[in-house]
């Protein structure tokens, strides 16, 4: 039981990861105005957007590249669950 709660949870996790990540990618405002602009200027500073711009790229990359790396590696997991529940619980040779 306590292996498929792990799954579970996993699987929670990575869904909520990537639908984060597509939202981000796809909301085309929040990156048109974060990297639209260079900087912000207030009375006695300015606040540079740049950073934050980096970190939407970042994000973008990161979701192609982990995000089927997540699925499968999650896809495993159910996997080794349904050939150990396929020996019914004995330890399956995967």
């Amino acid at each position: 039981m306590s292996n498929l709660a792990t799954a579970i949870v996993s699987m929670i996790g990575t869904a909520m990861w990537l639908g984060a990540g597509a939202y981000y990618k796809s909301n085309a405002s929040l990156k048109n105005y974060t990297c639209g602009f260079g900087s912000f200027k207030f009375p006695g500073h300015a606040i540079n957007m740049q950073g934050l711009c980096g970190e939407l790229e970042y994000v973008t990359w990161v979701l192609i590249f982990m995000g089927p790396l997540e699925l499968f590696s999650s896809a495993t997991v159910g996997w080794a669950i349904w050939a150990a529940k396929k020996k019914r619980g004995a330890y399956a040779r995967v």
